[in-house]
């Protein structure tokens, strides 16, 4: 019968050590990790034991401390210092879940509305998981991201502005209000053909509103599309270069405004994280 502790077992150290395992959360000081596995608890299975949940019992990201864990109905397993469910578990769904232990298995829980809590008193946990998924989203050859609206090349006042930046649904999560803020601090860029835009790092990112670009792997990049966020997001530091094919215009934003918006209104981070989980395989 499995064990769930509302007084951990393992006690906070044990915890911390086991969180700062996890890849996404390894940057973080001691003082957050603690406060992190503060909200965690722990649950151990027994070899053949099995855990099931079904909605609307309460959701929880689970991280394997020991053991082996088994999804019966994906076929897949997880081991020690691995997410259950992968990266993609951070979407938080309701589906329902079939796990057994193939051997002793230790877990840390954290349920969804303890999350909540942690992302305001901790900011540095939200952003250790965005980047961590930004990085995983690279990593899969995401690289570019389409913006459903066509670009105004005109006047590009506030409100058309705000249509661009929400016609990308990773951005149209962290609601209106902010990207009212991140539009109004958008620069404008004209580049004639055989020029270059250069983005600085994990500084900025950019949408393409006329023309045409390419960057160093010769990947054209056509009006629409937003480049340079998930590398900002993932703090990839190298400055990137693009080449412009015809006369092109971009809106460059600074990824400083992104971020302290996040930090004033930490929900939205949250939604953002379950947004972005969604594309993670």
């Amino acid at each position: 019968m499995s064990q769930s502790d509302s007084n951990p077992s393992a006690d906070l150290l044990e915890r911390s050590l086991a969180l700062k395992a996890f890849p996404p959360l390894a940057s973080l000081d001691e003082r957050v990790l603690a406060s992190l596995a503060q909200h965690a608890r722990t649950r151990r299975l027994a070899p053949g034991e099995r855990l099931t949940t079904t909605h609307p019992a309460p959701r929880a990201l689970r991280l394997v401390v020991s053991g082996e864990l088994r999804d019966e109905l994906r076929g897949a397993t997880f081991t020690k210092h691995q997410l259950v469910g992968g990266p993609h578990a951070l979407a938080l769904r309701a589906d329902k879940t079939r796990l057994r232990a193939e051997s002793e298995v230790v877990l840390l829980e954290l349920e969804d509305r303890k999350l909540d809590a942690l992302f305001e008193d901790e900011f540095s946990v939200l952003e250790a998981m965005l980047r961590g998924l930004g990085r995983v989203i690279l990593q899969q050859g995401t690289v570019y991201l389409d913006l459903a609206a066509e670009p105004t090349v005109g006047t590009l006042g506030l409100i058309e502005r705000v249509q661009l930046l929400s016609s990308c649904p990773e951005l149209a999560s962290l609601g209106i209000d902010i990207l009212a803020d991140l539009g109004l601090e958008g620069e404008r860029i004209r580049i004639p053909r055989g020029g270059s835009l250069r983005l600085q790092g994990a500084e900025q990112y950019a949408i393409l509103l006329q023309g045409s670009l390419t960057d160093a792997a010769e990947t054209t990049l056509g009006p629409t599309c937003l480049f340079g966020w998930l590398e900002a997001l993932a703090e990839v530091t190298d400055p990137r270069r693009y080449l412009a094919r015809s006369p092109s215009e971009v809106m460059s934003f600074e990824a400083e405004r992104f971020w302290d918006r996040l930090e004033d209104y930490p929900e939205r981070g949250l939604r953002l994280v379950r947004v972005l989980a969604r594309r993670v395989e």
